[in-house]
């Protein structure tokens, strides 16, 4: 992974966490996929500049993770901050 040459704190590390956690869904991991988000989200929103289009996507992801875990609350929160992030 991207780990390895870029710090984990950059955003091409962060987005790539996001296409991890999409695979992740796709095969129903959704613990696995919850955590490479989170760790992606929290690491995008840092960004001096953060990359619109790796929050919607991880945003996005998330509430594919909440729904069939039973957390409507909480995608309707990500889609809400994807929303917010569209206009």
């Amino acid at each position: 992974m991207y780990e390895q040459t870029l710090p984990i704190t950059h955003a091409t590390t962060a987005a790539a966490r996001v296409r991890l956690a999409q695979v992740f869904i796709t095969e129903q991991r959704y613990v696995e996929a919850e955590g490479q988000l989170v760790a992606a989200r929290q690491v995008l929103e840092k960004q001096p500049v953060p990359p619109i289009r790796s929050l919607q996507s991880a945003l996005d992801a998330l509430a594919q993770v909440f729904d069939p875990t039973q957390r409507p609350e909480l995608a309707q929160r990500a889609r809400a901050q994807f929303a917010e992030l569209s206009k």
